[in-house]
Protein backbone atom coordinates (compact mmCIF):
# COMPACT_ATOMS: atom_id res chain seq x y z
CA UNK A 1 0.00 0.00 0.00
CA UNK A 2 1.33 2.94 -1.18
CA UNK A 3 0.95 6.06 1.26
CA UNK A 4 2.50 10.05 1.12
CA UNK A 5 3.55 12.23 3.61
CA UNK A 6 0.42 13.62 4.66
CA UNK A 7 -1.13 10.70 5.66
CA UNK A 8 1.98 9.12 7.08
CA UNK A 9 1.27 9.97 10.89
CA UNK A 10 -2.45 9.13 11.27
CA UNK A 11 -1.53 6.22 9.54
CA UNK A 12 0.88 5.56 11.98
CA UNK A 13 -1.42 6.54 14.91
CA UNK A 14 -4.06 4.21 14.22
CA UNK A 15 -1.69 1.34 13.39
CA UNK A 16 -0.33 -0.18 16.08
CA UNK A 17 2.52 -1.78 13.69
CA UNK A 18 3.59 -0.31 10.30
CA UNK A 19 6.50 -1.81 8.07
CA UNK A 20 7.71 0.74 6.02
CA UNK A 21 9.69 1.21 2.90
CA UNK A 22 11.11 4.34 1.71
CA UNK A 23 12.11 4.16 -1.78
CA UNK A 24 13.02 6.06 -5.14
CA UNK A 25 11.08 4.31 -8.35
CA UNK A 26 14.60 5.37 -10.21
CA UNK A 27 16.86 3.00 -7.68
CA UNK A 28 17.80 -0.43 -8.71
CA UNK A 29 17.69 -1.79 -5.71
CA UNK A 30 13.76 -0.56 -5.03
CA UNK A 31 13.31 -2.03 -8.23
CA UNK A 32 14.43 -5.14 -7.08
CA UNK A 33 13.35 -4.81 -3.81
CA UNK A 34 9.64 -4.52 -5.57
CA UNK A 35 8.59 -8.06 -5.96
CA UNK A 36 9.57 -9.30 -2.89
CA UNK A 37 8.19 -6.54 -0.35
CA UNK A 38 4.84 -7.24 -2.76
CA UNK A 39 4.55 -10.99 -2.18
CA UNK A 40 6.05 -10.41 1.91
CA UNK A 41 2.86 -8.08 2.10
CA UNK A 42 0.70 -10.83 0.50
CA UNK A 43 2.39 -13.12 3.07
CA UNK A 44 1.19 -10.92 6.11
CA UNK A 45 -1.99 -10.15 5.18
CA UNK A 46 -2.59 -14.38 5.02
CA UNK A 47 -1.31 -14.98 7.77
CA UNK A 48 -3.16 -14.34 11.57
CA UNK A 49 -0.75 -13.66 13.22
CA UNK A 50 0.60 -10.86 11.41
CA UNK A 51 -2.87 -9.61 10.30
CA UNK A 52 -1.90 -6.45 12.67
CA UNK A 53 1.25 -5.55 10.51
CA UNK A 54 0.46 -2.93 7.77
CA UNK A 55 3.18 -2.89 5.16
CA UNK A 56 3.55 0.24 3.36
CA UNK A 57 5.88 1.99 0.90
CA UNK A 58 6.72 5.88 0.92
CA UNK A 59 7.93 7.22 -2.35
CA UNK A 60 10.77 9.46 -1.56
CA UNK A 61 10.59 11.34 -5.28
CA UNK A 62 7.10 12.41 -4.49
CA UNK A 63 7.69 13.19 -1.15
CA UNK A 64 11.43 14.54 -0.61
CA UNK A 65 10.88 16.83 1.97
CA UNK A 66 9.18 14.31 4.18
CA UNK A 67 11.93 11.85 3.72
CA UNK A 68 15.26 14.02 4.51
CA UNK A 69 12.95 14.70 7.65
CA UNK A 70 12.35 11.51 8.49
CA UNK A 71 16.31 10.96 8.13
CA UNK A 72 16.21 8.50 4.97
CA UNK A 73 19.57 9.03 3.24
CA UNK A 74 19.38 5.49 1.38
CA UNK A 75 17.37 3.53 -0.87
CA UNK A 76 15.42 1.45 -0.04
CA UNK A 77 15.16 2.11 3.80
CA UNK A 78 13.05 -0.11 5.83
CA UNK A 79 11.59 0.77 8.99
CA UNK A 80 9.42 -1.00 11.60
CA UNK A 81 7.41 1.17 13.68
CA UNK A 82 5.55 0.08 16.87
CA UNK A 83 2.88 2.33 18.58
CA UNK A 84 4.26 5.33 16.23
CA UNK A 85 7.63 4.66 17.44
CA UNK A 86 10.74 3.09 15.30
CA UNK A 87 12.59 1.49 18.00
CA UNK A 88 15.94 1.40 15.07
CA UNK A 89 17.37 3.35 12.47
CA UNK A 90 16.55 0.36 9.70
CA UNK A 91 15.76 -3.04 8.91
CA UNK A 92 19.66 -4.33 7.39
CA UNK A 93 18.95 -7.93 7.02
CA UNK A 94 18.18 -9.60 4.26
CA UNK A 95 15.80 -8.55 2.09
CA UNK A 96 13.80 -12.23 1.35
CA UNK A 97 10.38 -12.88 2.23
CA UNK A 98 11.10 -15.26 4.82
CA UNK A 99 13.45 -12.98 6.84
CA UNK A 100 11.05 -10.34 6.85
CA UNK A 101 8.53 -12.48 8.07
CA UNK A 102 11.14 -13.85 10.99
CA UNK A 103 11.61 -10.10 11.56
CA UNK A 104 7.85 -9.19 11.96
CA UNK A 105 7.86 -12.17 14.28
CA UNK A 106 10.16 -11.25 16.60
CA UNK A 107 8.76 -7.65 16.95
CA UNK A 108 5.77 -9.02 17.53
CA UNK A 109 7.02 -11.75 20.06
CA UNK A 110 8.92 -8.93 21.96
CA UNK A 111 6.10 -6.21 22.13
CA UNK A 112 3.62 -9.14 23.26
CA UNK A 113 6.15 -9.92 25.69
CA UNK A 114 6.68 -6.36 27.15
CA UNK A 115 2.89 -6.03 27.06
CA UNK A 116 2.55 -9.14 29.19
CA UNK A 117 4.15 -7.61 32.06
CA UNK A 118 1.25 -6.41 34.62
CA UNK A 119 3.95 -4.19 36.60
CA UNK A 120 4.09 -1.06 35.22
CA UNK A 121 7.38 -0.26 36.44
CA UNK A 122 8.88 -3.74 35.39
CA UNK A 123 6.58 -2.86 31.80
CA UNK A 124 8.50 0.57 31.18
CA UNK A 125 11.76 -0.89 31.82
CA UNK A 126 11.56 -3.88 29.55
CA UNK A 127 9.90 -1.36 27.34
CA UNK A 128 13.33 0.71 27.48
CA UNK A 129 15.68 -2.67 27.00
CA UNK A 130 13.37 -3.74 23.80
CA UNK A 131 14.60 0.12 22.42
CA UNK A 132 18.24 -0.30 23.44
CA UNK A 133 18.59 -3.60 22.48
CA UNK A 134 17.28 -2.56 18.92
CA UNK A 135 19.24 0.66 18.73
CA UNK A 136 22.69 -1.78 19.23
CA UNK A 137 20.67 -4.80 16.62
CA UNK A 138 20.96 -1.86 14.02
CA UNK A 139 24.16 -0.09 14.89
CA UNK A 140 25.55 -4.15 14.64
CA UNK A 141 23.59 -4.86 11.22
CA UNK A 142 24.98 -1.54 9.70
CA UNK A 143 28.89 -2.26 10.95
CA UNK A 144 28.02 -6.64 9.33
CA UNK A 145 26.99 -4.61 5.52
CA UNK A 146 29.33 -1.66 5.68
CA UNK A 147 31.15 -1.07 2.79
CA UNK A 148 34.13 -0.20 5.53
CA UNK A 149 36.69 -2.57 4.16
CA UNK A 150 38.30 -5.40 6.67
CA UNK A 151 41.90 -5.42 7.09
CA UNK A 152 43.49 -8.97 7.89
CA UNK A 153 45.65 -8.13 10.48
CA UNK A 154 47.74 -11.56 10.22
CA UNK A 155 49.25 -9.41 7.18
CA UNK A 156 50.14 -6.84 8.85
CA UNK A 157 54.10 -6.68 10.23
CA UNK A 158 54.08 -7.12 13.89
CA UNK A 159 53.68 -4.56 16.01
CA UNK A 160 57.39 -3.79 17.86
CA UNK A 161 58.81 -4.12 13.86
CA UNK A 162 56.38 -0.93 13.10
CA UNK A 163 57.01 0.70 16.77
CA UNK A 164 61.44 -0.12 17.03
CA UNK A 165 62.14 2.97 14.96
CA UNK A 166 60.10 5.12 17.05
CA UNK A 167 60.93 3.76 20.12
CA UNK A 168 64.52 3.39 19.99
CA UNK A 169 66.86 5.96 21.43
CA UNK A 170 69.08 7.17 19.25
CA UNK A 171 72.65 7.99 20.46
CA UNK A 172 72.03 11.54 18.86
CA UNK A 173 69.49 12.80 21.29
CA UNK A 174 70.26 15.21 23.62
CA UNK A 175 68.82 16.12 26.74
CA UNK A 176 67.74 19.09 28.06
Amino acid sequence: MHIDAAEFDNYLAENRYVFANFYAPWCIWCQRLEPVWEAFAESVLANDNRQAVKVVKIDCVKNHAFCIAHKVQAFPTLRFYTDGESHMSQYQSDRTVVSFEAFVDEQLDKDHYVKSIKDPTKRAIAHNERIVEAKVASVLQSFRHSDVPSFDLRLQPPLDVVLAPILTPTSSSSSY
